[in-house]
């Protein structure tokens, strides 16, 4: 990321509606998907923690064996550690990952492949799966389509955009099973590629200047955007998938 965005997203990432968003529908997907299977302690692991919020929410509603993170940045891990001071959190890198826990219940990995991208990033990722238990969980958020490559992609050095036919054969490639996957942000979606068209037509070419979207809102919008995905999320917990957004959701099951 450029310089300054590991500071805002530390800074944004407890109350703004796209992490509150993102935090719901995990919750949702463990419940749905993970609290079932009669395992009193899990093993956890978040491959690409950023600066901890996703850590302490996992600490919050699991009771964990093993609870543990990894970044690529100082920055970020010295954050994590603050906010989830339970949770092994230390510098590994998702192409060749440092794997602290003989297995794994659930690995969450929200938008960190994108920097890589798959060609240098599912090895490790594969790496990782193969950690994860019979009946294990991998859970995935991605940025969805490369034609949305904007300037936010420029500030967070995104390598590649995602779309379900690239990630299907990847996963399956895992020895995972896909349990369910949609895009979200669904509801937004005309908001987000309106804010973001002027920049997909005419790119920023200076990576150095170039700031993400991640901005504080005011109380009131930033509850009325965090309603949208709550609404959103419910009808995914209930089988709508969506066919278009900015981010692509994965739930894989190991088999």
């Amino acid at each position: 990321m450029n310089s300054g965005e590991y500071s805002i997203m530390e800074r944004l990432e407890e109350d703004h509606w796209w992490y509150l968003g993102l935090r719901d529908l995990i919750g949702r997907s463990i419940r749905k998907s993970l609290l079932t299977s009669g395992t009193q302690h899990y093993s956890v692991l978040d491959a690409g923690c950023g600066t901890g919020a996703n850590l302490r929410y996992l600490s919050q509603i699991l009771q964990t064996s093993y609870l543990g993170g990894f970044d690529v940045a100082q920055e970020a891990v010295q954050a994590a550690r603050k906010k989830a001071p339970s949770a092994d959190v230390y510098i590994s890198d998702l192409c060749a990952p440092e794997l602290r826990a003989e297995w794994f219940d659930l690995v969450l990995s929200c938008d960190v492949l994108y920097v890589p991208g798959i060609e240098r990033g599912a090895g490790g990722l594969k790496q990782i799966a193969s950690r994860i238990r019979p009946g294990g969980l991998l859970i995935l958020n991605l940025p969805a389509f490369e034609w949305l490559r904007s300037e936010h992609d420029l500030a967070i050095h995104t390598t590649e955009r995602y779309t379900k036919q690239q990630v299907i054969p990847m996963i399956e490639s895992m020895g995972m099973k896909i349990e369910w996957m949609t895009y979200r942000l669904f509801f937004l979606f005309p908001i987000l590629l309106l804010k973001r068209l002027p920049t997909i037509l005419w790119p920023q070419k200076d990576r150095t200047k170039a700031r993400s979207d991640l901005i504080q809102h005011s109380r009131w919008v930033n509850q009325m955007l965090y309603r949208s995905i709550w609404a959103e999320n419910c009808c995914i917990q209930y089988g709508v998938r969506f066919p278009v957004g900015s981010s692509l959701y994965v739930v894989a099951r190991k088999y």
